[in-house]
């Protein structure tokens, strides 16, 4: 585990969201307190009409800029929730919807191996992202037909589609479920926020 995803879950408890009542407190505390093993992803039922941050939709458009072909993909959504509710008037609109695509981790996995890199490193790779131990991904497990295979989100492969185009064409799979929402939240703000870079800027 690297040290930043430990040090984080070692003191997780002072990081729970307020809004939460105490008993929504513990039920959260402890599911991410047995991390990485027993962590609750999805939600069961949730409301089809509105976009959350961390959901998974499909038919979420992405361009090739070497060939400009576009194609549709699913996708973790990784604007906030309050953007891109329509219910949310703003003198500043949102344009576009920021998400991330999905890339099945058996695809990863050959990619990886296409790289000369060595096997037991790949499978390290690999076992470090299932296991949410990589801080530039997030892992999503196999959900029945919804996610087929066990897929990963790469943060650095961050894409956009218009918000009318979104609306027009997207289709809602699922929503995450607090435990799985507020690790995606927790890994999200690791990758983008690094307060420890070591980079003097006086």
């Amino acid at each position: 585990m690297s040290d930043s995803v430990k040090d984080l879950f070692s003191e997780v408890e002072l990081f729970l969201p307020s809004y939460l009542t105490p008993n929504e407190k513990e039920e959260l505390y402890s599911g991410l307190k047995d991390f990485p093993e027993n962590v609750t992803y999805y939600l069961q039922r949730g409301r089809q009409d509105e976009a959350l941050q961390g959901d998974v939709w499909s038919s979420l458009p992405i361009i090739n800029f070497d060939t400009y072909d576009v194609k549709n993909c699913q996708g973790v959504i990784i604007s906030n929730s309050c953007d891109i509710s329509p219910e949310n008037e703003r003198f500043l609109p949102t344009f576009n919807v920021i998400f991330a695509p999905l890339i099945r981790v058996s695809k990863l996995r050959r990619l990886l191996e296409s790289s000369n890199i060595s096997e037991e490193r790949v499978s390290s790779t690999i076992e470090n992202i299932r296991k949410q131990y990589n801080t530039s991904t997030f892992f999503l497990p196999a959900m029945g037909e919804v996610i087929e295979e066990d897929s990963v989100a790469l943060f650095s492969d961050m894409r956009y589609v218009p918000m009318s185009k979104f609306r027009e064409q997207g289709v809602k799979n699922i929503t995450l479920h607090m435990q799985g929402f507020y690790l995606f939240l927790m890994k999200l703000s690791m990758h983008f926020c690094r307060f420890n870079e070591g980079v003097h800027r006086f």
